[in-house]
């Protein structure tokens, strides 16, 4: 089509001599990228000949491919950019390999270490016991449940940062899930129109892929996750007006 239909109406409305501008344009092209190539493959074997980030984008560009495809990796352009332009940035390639450009232009490639196992770990709070202690994980956590008093607890701003948070009592019911991180769970953090994967949550913060997996993690008898240590609180678990008892939940490291 683009040849029989395309290629005609461009011609007949605005190039007259398309095909031979598509030729000409394709053999510069061809002639430039072939000159790229070449002085790449120049400085991979006296890389001493300039520093990396003294070449022409192109040439870094190529460099990088050139590389690359000896790793016999796929090759995109938004991967090469982004090792190029983050050199020291270590890029995930699947489930298998690891790349990381060096600064002195030299790519890195390894095994990425695979990832602990989900633990199976739970434990029930009993929140008809308005005051408590416990140790889960590497936390120990202590609860309050007390009555609300709107104007105050309403209006307090999250204390997260501090190891503290308030939860809409009413909603969790009368027993909080402790646990931790399985696959396929979903969390929504207050602000948020809908529940997210918390596997792209913890990728958005920046939570590192060793302690995912031991932030803990609290739950309504239904299953609902409503806090998650780290995390903003969940949106169902937020101080409304209408809210009658607050759980007041404190954390420290329990080591």
């Amino acid at each position: 089509r683009i040849r029989h239909e395309l290629i005609p109406l461009l011609q007949r409305h605005y190039q007259p001599s398309l095909t031979r501008v598509l030729r000409r344009t394709a053999t510069l092209l061809e002639d430039q990228a072939t000159a790229i190539e070449d002085l790449a493959r120049r400085w991979l074997a006296e890389p001493t000949s300039a520093a990396f980030n003294h070449l022409p984008t192109a040439v870094q560009r190529d460099v990088v491919r050139l590389q690359y495809v000896q790793g016999g990796l796929p090759v995109t352009f938004d991967l090469i950019e982004s090792l190029r332009r983050h050199p020291g940035t270590p890029h995930q390639v699947g489930s298998r390999k690891v790349v990381t450009l060096t600064a002195s232009g030299r790519l890195q490639f390894r095994t990425p270490r695979a990832s602990p196992p989900f633990l199976a770990t739970e434990a029930i709070v009993d929140l008809s016991v308005p005051t408590g202690r416990r140790v889960f994980g590497k936390l120990a956590l202590s609860w309050r449940v007390q009555d609300s008093n709107h104007r105050r607890v309403f209006a307090r701003p999250s204390r997260a940062s501090r190891g503290q948070e308030c939860l809409d009592a009413g909603v969790i019911g009368p027993l909080l899930h402790l646990r931790f991180w399985r696959p396929g769970d979903r969390f929504q953090p207050m602000g948020f129109p809908k529940p997210a994967k918390l596997q792209d949550l913890f990728t958005n913060q920046k939570v590192p892929a060793a302690t995912r997996r031991r932030r803990v993690i609290a739950a309504s008898a239904t299953g609902q996750i409503l806090w998650v240590q780290g995390l903003r609180l969940g949106e169902p678990a937020k101080i409304t007006p209408i809210t009658r008892q607050v759980l007041v939940l404190r954390w420290t490291s329990a080591l």
